[in-house]
């Protein structure tokens, strides 16, 4: 059986003692989505990553480019000499808000920067970045395909690490340690060293695949077997439910509930209703939820 997937909106629907302005929380299935796909302009339904700049565009990674949406249409960017891209395949968005810049990132190592609607290639990497991170020091840090993590510091110099490894997600802490979801486990870089994050746990010594920030910029991380939150020294699961869930993508949302992507089995959203679920049965085009993004106006989720 063959999925597609698309750009999803989830719409909140009013009622009594409720808006969508207010500031309390709306149950899940006050919500509704609506999706757009490639009959909408998108160049292709399956959709890697999503993100939001500044002037309010959303910006979709395909296998054809990356689009742009203004909420009514899309405008399609792809290889060549505009974004100086090797390949239109994107795996990685990702906005770093200090400067305004849009990191794209995917096959062939592409690696490209929107700034002030320009566009800036830098050298390519030696296989598919899977996810593209500017740190709080302005290093460029690369999840690859195979070939593990790279990293760029400012005067140009590159490193690489555990490079027979697929890495898929780079997030920093609070504290400035970044951390990596590869599918060797749990990494972390702190004091200038790259270690396994926590080599004795039987999940996190496994794979990752995602990772996010609670509101204590505590790290949360996603597995085959559920989310996992940082405490006190270690990690220990964020909710018993999601234990045999494998966990594709992490959101927190600006009333601190934590939403969960998972990988055929729908999106949770843990907050103070509980732990709730919508699915294909409740409208979702399909159970695989790969990407999650608050909007700037903080009305909707959006997913593919």
């Amino acid at each position: 059986m063959s999925l597609t997937f698309v750009m999803c909106l989830l719409w909140v629907i009013p009622i009594d003692g409720f808006s969508v302005e207010s500031s309390q929380l709306m149950p899940l299935n006050r919500y509704f989505p609506q999706s757009w796909g490639t009959k909408d302009g998108l160049p292709h339904n399956s959709i890697h990553a999503l993100a939001q700049t500044s002037n309010g565009y959303l910006w979709a990674g395909t296998w054809e480019g990356v689009a742009r949406f203004n909420g009514q249409q899309f405008t399609v960017f792809t290889r060549g000499a505009q974004t100086g891209l090797p390949d239109s395949g994107i795996r990685s968005l990702y906005y770093n808000k200090p400067r305004d810049e849009l990191l794209v990132a995917g096959n062939r190592g592409g690696i490209t920067s929107l700034i002030a609607e320009q566009w800036h290639a830098q050298a390519p990497l030696s296989s598919m970045v899977n996810h593209a991170f500017r740190d709080s020091n302005n290093v460029l840090w690369f999840a690859l395909e195979d070939t593990g993590i790279a990293m760029r510091t400012p005067d140009g110099t590159q490193k690489e690490y555990i490079v027979n490894s697929s890495a898929y997600r780079i997030i920093e802490d609070g504290f400035g340690v970044i951390w990596f979801a590869t599918n060797q486990g749990l990494f972390k870089y702190i004091n200038d060293k790259f270690q396994l994050a926590v080599p004795d746990h039987n999940i996190l010594s496994g794979p990752s695949f995602t990772l996010a920030l609670d509101s204590k910029k505590r790290v949360l991380v996603g597995t085959e077997h559920g989310v996992w939150q940082q405490r006190n020294g270690t990690f220990a699961l964020l909710h018993s439910s999601l234990a045999d869930k494998s966990i594709s993508s992490i959101l927190l949302d600006h009333q601190n509930s934590i939403w969960v992507g998972t990988i055929n089995h729908g999106l949770y959203r843990l907050s103070d209703l509980g732990l709730e679920k919508l699915d294909a049965t409740a409208g979702l085009p399909n159970n695989r939820v790969f990407s999650l993004l608050e909007d700037l106006e903080k009305k909707y989720l959006d997913w593919h």
